[in-house]
This record gives structure tokens, C-alpha cells and sequence, in this order.
């Protein structure tokens, strides 16, 4: 049997870097044409934050205060292109990362299911080996109360032997005489 799942992972981690190569392309051609799209100011919107944190972190690096930082916005056409490097390397790392983490998150549930299934024998079992003791304790008892009524018939047996031993000596010595 194929395991569809590891092949759809082999899939998607192949085809993910041409997959955002192709959405950055495609943003970067909708620019070209003069109308406003979502995609367009989406990238241009990413492109401006991602060069606003880049910044500050580059200025806090090399010591420059918090209140004396300013950021100056990118041009639509810069901001586009940084935003589309920024969500292709996004998207290829949520790739990359997403799908074994989605592996990891379905065999912790089966082995959470696994353990819960051994769980629940481990219960019944526990439950058939009580049952099991109580039925051992029952069946001592009866044997423990058969054992004393055997010994209660061979000590009356004994007894009856006694009596009959005495009885026919009794009539021997009447006999005799």
C-alpha cells in the first residue's frame, strides 16, 4: 500500500517554492496593469511592515534609541517586491515546517488513541481477574466447607466402625459363653 500521506508531503514540500515563485510573479504582473487588486495591496502592505521591523532591528542592533527611529514607507513598486520575497519564504517555511508538524500532531493522536484502546483492556482485564479472585474465593470456601464435612463423615464413619468392632465382640463374648 502507498502511503498517500507521505507522497502529498513529498508533493507539497516539492512544489512550494515554484507555487509562491508563481504567486510572487503573479502579484508582480498585477502591478504592472494600473488597477488596485487585493493581492497588491496586500504585498505592498507585508513589504512595509516587514521593511519597518527589518529596520528596527537593525537600528537597535547598532545602539539608536526607540524615540529617535522614523521609518520611512518603501515605494509601492520596492514594498511590492519585498512583501512577495517575504511571503514566498513565509510560505515555503510554513511548508516546510507545517506538514511535519501535522505528521507529528496525527501520531500523537493515534498513539493517544492507542494508549486510551490499551487503557481500556487494561481495565476489562483487571475486571475479568477480580471477578476471577471472587469466583477462586467462592469455590475455597465450598472446598474448605466439603473438607470439613469429610472429615465430620470420616470421623462418624470411624466412630460407627468403633461401635460395630464393639457391638460384634460384645456378641462374640455372648456367644461364647
Amino acid at each position: 500500500m502507498i502511503p498517500i500521506q507521505k507522497l502529498a508531503s513529498l508533493l507539497i514540500r516539492t512544489f512550494s517554492k515554484p507555487l509562491s515563485n508563481q504567486i510572487k510573479r503573479y502579484a508582480l504582473n498585477k502591478h504592472r496593469s494600473r488597477k488596485p487588486s487585493l493581492v497588491k495591496t496586500a504585498f505592498v502592505f507585508l513589504g512595509n511592515k516587514y521593511h519597518n521591523v527589518e529596520t528596527f532591528i537593525n537600528r537597535k542592533s547598532i545602539g539608536i534609541k526607540s524615540q529617535e527611529m522614523f521609518f520611512k514607507p518603501l515605494t509601492d513598486e520596492a514594498a511590492l517586491n519585498k512583501g512577495s520575497d517575504f511571503f514566498a519564504d513565509i510560505f515555503v517555511y510554513a511548508c516546510i515546517l507545517g506538514i511535519p508538524l501535522l505528521e507529528l500532531y496525527k501520531s500523537q493522536r493515534d498513539s493517544a488513541k492507542k494508549s486510551q484502546e490499551q487503557d481500556t483492556a487494561l481495565q476489562n482485564y483487571q475486571t475479568q481477574i477480580d471477578n476471577l479472585k471472587q469466583l477462586n474465593d467462592q469455590f475455597q470456601i465450598e472446598y474448605n466447607r466439603i473438607v470439613a464435612e469429610n472429615q465430620y463423615i470420616e470421623q462418624s464413619l470411624k466412630h460407627f466402625e468403633k461401635d460395630i468392632d464393639d457391638q460384634v465382640q460384645h456378641l462374640q463374648k455372648q456367644l461364647k459363653s
